[in-house]
């Protein structure tokens, strides 16, 4: 019995193994050989399947696209990870401002003051923020509770704001 452990092992011991060279950003390699699978660290560009597969297995990289917190629905892709289409292209009700923050952006309330003496502070929740009956003008959104911004002109709609430094950014 040792004698066949033994060289199992050694057998095992000199088998060459596959390596799959990945880009840097690469932290793991997965192999998933029908229902098993076996997930590798990547090191300097380099995961190493030891023993390699002797069947076509399948291969997944990881690697970090971006950074999350909270509650709420996100869509991540090599872009990062940005609103999902829940809150992205849900349907906006006449008059009302809808801001979804992007990951990373940082506020307890979002307040809307406008020409005409409009003036809403609302509570950010999973990262989003809704304002009803905003006139159609010209406004402006400002940053509370965290890292002090402003924009300005937003209008009615669904808008998507981060924080670049104390400057907000905001598309439509």
């Amino acid at each position: 019995m040792f004698t066949l452990l033994a060289t199992l092992l050694l057998s095992t011991a000199q088998a060459d193994p596959l390596v799959i060279e990945v880009d840097a950003d690469v932290h793991d390699v997965i192999v998933r050989c029908g229902s098993k699978e076996e997930r590798y660290r990547a090191y300097n560009g380099r995961a190493s399947i030891h023993p390699a597969p002797t069947t076509e297995c399948d291969v997944f990289l990881v690697k970090q696209v971006g950074k999350v917190k909270g509650q709420g629905t996100l869509r991540c892709d090599d872009s990062g990870c940005h609103a999902s289409a829940g809150g992205v292209n849900a349907p906006v009700a006449a008059g009302d401002l809808v801001v979804v923050l992007e990951p990373g952006t940082h506020a307890s309330h979002l307040e809307v003051d406008c020409t005409s003496g409009y003036r809403e502070r609302v509570a950010v929740s999973s990262q989003q923020a809704t304002f009803h009956k905003v006139p159609g003008e010209e406004c402006t959104l400002t940053f509370k509770g965290g890292a002090p911004g402003r924009f300005r002109p937003i209008t009615p709609g669904r808008w998507t704001c981060r924080l670049e430094g104390s400057v907000a950014v905001c598309e439509q």
